[in-house]
């Protein structure tokens, strides 16, 4: 079965909008299991988007890798990028 990866790539502060990424991944993430997602990015929600995914019990699928220097491998890796930012 095919997997497909779902990315946010910023900053993970408010008016970024990662808690709107969630809110559209986690339930998209629970009707197929064929997604996963992938924040890439530090900021201060960072504690509150990892409890409501493990809330979600999805701490396998929508991963926070923390910041990151390399980009070019994730590039690669996404099948569609998310940009949910309010500002």
């Amino acid at each position: 079965r095919q997997r497909w990866l779902a990315g946010y790539v910023g900053r993970l502060s408010s008016e970024k909008g990662p808690d709107l990424f969630l809110d559209a991944l986690i339930p998209l993430c629970q009707q197929h299991p064929q997604l996963d997602a992938v924040m890439l990015g530090d900021g201060p929600e960072r504690e509150t988007l990892l409890g409501r995914i493990n809330a979600a019990g999805l701490q396998t699928r929508i991963t926070l890798p923390g910041y990151q220097t390399d980009m070019g491998r994730w590039w690669r890796q996404l099948d569609a990028l998310v940009i949910s930012s309010r500002t």
